[in-house]
């Protein structure tokens, strides 16, 4: 089902005329009884509109003469065919449901089930399908009398729906509702606020009283995980099937490992309720219960299908090191996903601690004669002759070692460390930033990726700065950390940069050059151990702090300018210019070139 934006306001089908029910009988009126009256008033059965004192329910009249002439219809055509009926498979398509009576001539395969599941919509359960060509949520009318009569209905113009009919759908307005999904559909019991419209029941069989479409929010995450970019080493876990969740291997049960059991609880001990505002998310220090110390130095905080959670709410879980556990204390994240404000009594098991299993992967060390593919040294616009670009794709290829191959290949100097020196030690806190929702997964892969990098670690800094994300022109985001307040309190580096007008003169009479470029420069760099907890960042996502050196802080550049000129030596400026993590090379002949980047980036002569 599409949308699309007009200028004209749905009109409710006007009445039509008085139909029969049934094919016609004549009965005396003896023998007529209560159910054969029928209200044109109030949509009533038992009595006439004359003698009817309820208010005028013109619509659910109006759907009860559809519902009546469809049914009479049906009949008709039952009575009339029997013996095609009985021979050919006749399949009605209406919008949420396909009816078929059973034949043997439909090919296998060729209708499968309807994605229906059971939902609370209010609190009321009903059936509702899953619908992934809407785009929008719709509430049919006669279940939405009998079961939300106070819930309002909020007027809407410009907007048309158009299924596979040549006229666009009515409708009567919006509503807000909650609908609590079961763990079969979203892998966890949820609750969500969703628009959805009020639609006239459509003609045919009985539908589903409720359609689920994309504008759903856990539609939108599933196309977001199925968009995704991720290698192969990643694995998603979508549970959205309903018809066939019954369906196991047992094969596979057999060989599964039993799930870890927890070795301890998370309590919310008050004082008084935890009150998470709608669509928000709260740190919340909780006490941490285990029967006995933890076995591992690492373990997992994470929800237990039996807690005791309100629905909609949820914890965020989280890997956590055991100095995470200040005492008893931990922090948790708490999200509420619903529109309304929900409380957590004092007293309720919010998250389980569970152990983790270290998993040490062999590493075969250092090896100085690791050996790279040729052909990833690309000459093409250079005009070196190919002789020598034979020669030297042969050379470059056995100091693999030397060459970043991914993006956090990043090597790590010896002898340096970054320290930041304040004129005001006193820690300060700056509020967290908020994140576009269009932002949240790409920073929380980001993250993700600088942990096991050792570029970051969770943080317990007296101090925090706010992060800021922006996107690259690949469409990748870029992360930032606001660095104001702590850069107003540093003592500034005064080692700089050379001019680039001086740079520029010793390339004069050079007719050969190589450009080197560091891989993530800065994060070849360790911070100082005592000064690593003022590059602490805060984010909705946690906090963390930097190992390496990071981008923004004041005296970052003159260290980084500082060791790349000792790496260098006295070939700075006169063989070699560098500028932060940019080298160049240059020499009048390919001879004198050849030999210069040996000098310092490996000891060996490429001869």
């Amino acid at each position: 089902m599409s949308v699309s934006s007009t200028h004209h306001s749905p009109q409710i089908p006007e009445p039509r005329p008085k139909t029969s029910t049934s094919s016609m009988s004549l009965k005396g009126k003896s023998a007529r009884t209560r159910d054969d009256y029928f209200c044109y008033r109030c949509e009533e059965d038992g009595h006439i509109a004359t003698k009817c004192q309820a208010p005028p329910n013109s619509d659910q009249v109006i759907q009860k003469l559809i519902r009546s002439l469809w049914q009479a219809k049906s009949e008709k055509y039952e009575t009339d065919d029997n013996h095609r009926k009985a021979q050919n498979q006749t399949c009605f398509s209406k919008k949420s449901q396909t009816d078929i009576y059973e034949s043997s001539s439909l090919p296998k395969g060729l209708v499968g089930p309807a994605s229906t599941v059971d939902v609370k919509l209010n609190g009321h359960v009903c059936q509702a399908l899953l619908d992934t060509g809407s785009q929008v949520t719709i509430v049919f009318d006669s279940w939405f009398s009998r079961n939300l009569p106070d819930e309002p209905i909020h007027p809407l113009t410009g907007l048309s729906i158009w299924g596979h009919s040549s006229s666009s759908y009515p409708y009567k307005g919006y509503i807000v509702v909650d609908v609590t999904f079961p763990a079969s559909v979203t892998g966890m019991e949820e609750s969500l606020s969703i628009l959805a419209l009020v639609c006239p029941d459509p003609q045919g069989p009985p539908q589903v009283p409720v359609i689920i479409g994309t504008n759903a929010s856990f539609f939108k995450r599933l196309a977001a995980l199925s968009q995704g970019n991720e290698g192969a080493h990643v694995a998603h876990v979508l549970k959205i099937q309903t018809q066939q969740s019954s369906i196991h291997l047992p094969q596979l049960r057999e060989t599964e490992s039993l799930p870890d059991k927890p070795e301890g609880k998370v309590w919310w001990i008050g004082p008084g309720d935890c009150v998470n505002p709608p669509r928000g998310e709260v740190h919340v220090i909780c006490q941490m219960e285990t029967d006995k110390p933890l076995r591992t130095e690492i373990f997992v905080v994470d929800t237990a299908e039996a807690d005791s959670l309100p629905a909609g709410m949820f914890i965020t879980p989280v890997v956590l090191p055991s100095s995470a556990v200040d005492g008893k204390n931990i922090q948790v994240l708490v999200h509420n996903e619903t529109s309304k404000d929900i409380s957590i009594p004092a007293g309720t098991v919010v998250a389980h601690v569970y152990p983790t299993d270290t998993l040490v992967v062999p590493s075969g060390g250092s090896n100085s004669s690791k050996v790279i593919d040729p052909m990833l040294f690309d000459f093409s616009e250079s005009s070196i002759p190919k002789a020598w670009e034979l020669r030297l794709r042969q050379k470059l290829s056995t100091r693999g070692d030397v060459f970043s191959t991914g993006e956090w290949d990043v090597g790590l100097a010896c002898g340096v460390e970054h320290h930041i020196r304040l004129t005001d030690t006193k820690p300060f806190r700056e509020r967290s930033r908020r994140i576009a929702p269009a932002d949240i997964e790409d920073v929380r892969r980001h993250i993700k990726e600088l942990l096991p990098a050792g570029i970051i670690k969770e943080s317990r800094s007296p101090y925090a700065s706010p992060i800021v994300i922006a996107r690259k022109k690949s469409g990748a985001i870029r992360m930032y950390v606001d660095y104001r307040t702590l850069n107003a309190r540093t003592i500034p580096d005064q080692y700089t940069t050379p001019r680039i007008d001086d740079a520029l003169d010793r390339l004069a009479g050079s007719k050969w050059f190589s450009v080197l470029d560091l891989r993530s420069g800065y994060y070849q760099i360790a911070m100082g151990e005592e000064d690593k907890e003022k590059t602490a960042f805060i984010c909705p996502l946690g906090f963390f702090q930097f190992e390496r050196m990071p981008q923004g802080i004041t005296g970052a550049p003159a260290t980084f300018q500082r060791l790349m000129e000792k790496a260098v030596g006295d070939m700075h400026l006169l063989q070699v210019i560098v500028y932060l993590d940019d080298i160049i090379v240059f020499g009048r002949t390919l001879e004198e070139h050849k030999e210069r980047p040996s000098t310092r980036v490996w000891p060996k002569s490429l001869d």
